[in-house]
């Protein structure tokens, strides 16, 4: 026995060790540490290539249920099936494994249809010639596994026809050196879960479901349906990117499994930084800083209308213009998203200062000091909310001329406009009519776009996208964004008295209902 030749890799590094010596670096061959890494090495390496073989076993053996039902016959035929309730299981040994010469086919017959890689390589040692290609010496040459293992030339034209050879972990001296490891582990669990019975069957009903990406979500993340963490501090299991497969007769049912993933979303908290105009008696005119979120709008058409998306592109490309001027009016009733999309307008604009006018300093604009204050600013882009009292045509009386329109005549492309370099853009709730003409002249007004309510497919679209229970049926007519979250919210009530053609209201002197956590759905068993 002392002379005997070790069989395989593992009795080769066994055979190598030197327990003998004391100091490890006089060892002459490999220390036990060693050794165990090496093992430990195959062992580890081969848990993906086993489980993806025995991916395709189960998808395999599910297409054809006769080849279970045969490899059971075998395993009975050698008293190796589970019995008695499925209390007692024989126990597995090399030489009843070798015995299964069925289940072995078997399981060649799963690498040959499904290799663990579906590419080798080798480097070719001397020029030579290969289906009239001609291969030169040192060229890295592909070898297509799958293309071999199923090639009509070699099998003839029934690819079902079981060849007599095969490499699926590589041939010659590049080899897997854990590949008999790697059958003997795969074989053994193939024929553990038939002993127990198991039969795999193909559902065509149900779809497959694939997620990439896996991650830890920062504690610090915008969660807008109010999901339930995983773990405490605010930490959720998170992915990137998910695939469905689907046949044709599951499109359905793929459809509405991505319908419910897609509320389970997590964004990333994305803030800009505004420079707020202050006004007191002792320092005059002076900005302080404030962080602003920007809200998810994942589809713009969806939130305002089809044309939106080109108009947001053409205003965002004008305001970052260097050296430009000009008016932006963005209008609308009140509660279609203009301050909304204001909040994410202000998050795309990456190289120039914003400077924001809050409604209680509207007014404050006609005062002396307001325009030297703007030249401390050059080459900004001034907000001004809630607009109406400053660009009211100058010429009605009902209301106090003064000098705001003249000063945003001037900004916008008068002389100061030329030195200062400044965009503008007003929001407001009035009607463009009452806007003084001297604003919207071509050149001077970039672009005006009136904010409304939704169509009854987009809102109804929108209730989809947010998660609200109905997903919006019972919207027969155009509503405003603000109704749409007031719903996601939970602070709106459905009036039974013939409202249910869309329309909301506000519940007074009630307190709204507080927002519950996302529960998981029985469709799907899990929520984020």
């Amino acid at each position: 026995m002392e002379n005997e030749q070790p069989k395989n890799l593992i009795a080769l590094l066994v055979s190598s060790l030197n327990e003998e010596a004391n100091d490890d670096q006089v060892l002459s061959g490999l220390t036990r540490a060693e050794i165990f890494d090496e093992v430990l090495m195959m062992i580890m390496t081969g848990y993906e290539t086993t489980s993806t073989a025995l991916s395709w076993f189960i998808f395999f053996a599910s297409k054809n249920p006769q080849i279970q039902q045969r490899m059971k016959e075998e395993l009975r035929k050698h008293h190796l099936l589970m019995i008695d309730n499925l209390k007692y299981v024989p126990p597995l040994t090399v030489d009843n494994l070798t015995s299964l010469t069925y289940c072995e086919c078997v399981t060649k017959e799963v690498l040959r249809l499904g290799p663990v890689f579906g590419l080798t390589s080798r480097i070719a040692t001397y020029d030579t010639i290969v289906d009239d290609v001609k291969i030169h010496r040192g060229q890295t040459i592909l070898i297509a596994l799958h293309n071999i293992n199923t090639d009509a030339r070699f099998l003839g034209e029934d690819k079902n026809h079981h060849p007599l050879a095969m490499i699926p972990f590589g041939g010659g001296h590049r080899a897997c050196i854990g590949q008999e490891l790697a059958w003997l582990e795969l074989k053994t669990i193939i024929v553990r879960m038939m002993q127990r019975d198991i039969t795999f069957e193909d559902t065509p009903e149900n779809v497959g479901v694939q997620f990439n990406g896996g991650c830890i979500s920062p504690t610090n993340v915008d969660n807008p349906n109010d999901l339930e963490p995983d773990q405490e501090e605010k930490i959720f299991h998170c992915f990137s990117n998910v695939k469905i497969f689907h046949v044709p007769q599951t499109a359905d049912r793929a459809r509405t499994l991505f319908e419910q993933l897609s509320k389970f979303k997590l964004f990333p908290v994305i803030t800009a930084t505004l420079q707020m105009v202050c006004h007191d008696a002792q320092n005059g005119f002076y900005t302080s800083s404030i962080r602003m979120n920007q809200p998810h709008i994942i589809d713009l058409k969806l939130h305002y209308s089809d044309e939106f998306e080109i108009i947001h592109e053409q205003l965002l490309e004008i305001l970052q213009e260097k050296d430009s001027t000009g008016i932006t009016f963005l209008h609308g009733p009140p509660g279609t998203g203009k301050t909304y999309y204001l909040r994410y307008l202000i998050n795309e604009i990456k190289e120039k200062s914003l400077i924001y006018v809050p409604p209680d300093l509207v007014n404050d604009m006609t005062k002396p000091g307001f325009l030297p204050f703007l030249m401390q600013h050059p080459n900004s882009i001034l907000i001004i909310e809630d607009a109406e009292n400053i660009i009211r045509d100058r010429i009605q009386e009902s209301f106090l001329p003064n000098q705001a329109v003249a000063n945003l005549l001037n900004l916008s492309d008068g002389l100061l406009g030329d030195a200062m370099h400044q965009q503008i853009i007003c929001t407001f709730n009035c009607d463009v009519k009452g806007i003084d003409p001297a604003l919207l002249r071509d050149g001077r007004l970039v672009i005006e776009h009136k904010f409304d309510k939704l169509s009854v497919q987009n809102a109804r679209r929108m209730c989809v996208e947010l998660g609200i229970f109905g997903n919006g049926e019972d919207i027969h007519e155009p509503i405003s964004l603000a109704e749409i979250y007031a719903r996601k919210n939970g602070a709106v009530a459905y009036l039974a008295n013939g409202l249910g053609n869309g329309h909301t209201t506000t519940m007074k002197n009630k307190r709204p209902l507080k927002k519950r956590n996302q529960k998981a759905d029985p469709f799907l068993g899990f929520y984020s």
